[in-house]
């Protein structure tokens, strides 16, 4: 399981994740498996925007 070469400080929906995650008192693991699994999930779609992806 390879890590994406994208950082997440430099996406502000990601900062965003980070923040929540943070005031909900997530543990830093907990943080950085959510995101390496969001980010998955943003490569798998190509970076495509979820308005452009599927029907209405």
């Amino acid at each position: 399981m390879s890590t994406p070469s994208y950082s997440p400080s430099e996406s502000p929906f990601l900062q965003q994740v980070r923040r929540t995650l943070r005031l909900k008192h997530m543990s830093r693991p907990t943080e950085k498996s959510y995101l390496y699994y969001i980010l998955d999930y943003i490569y798998f779609h190509k970076k495509r925007h979820p308005q452009d992806m599927g029907s209405e």
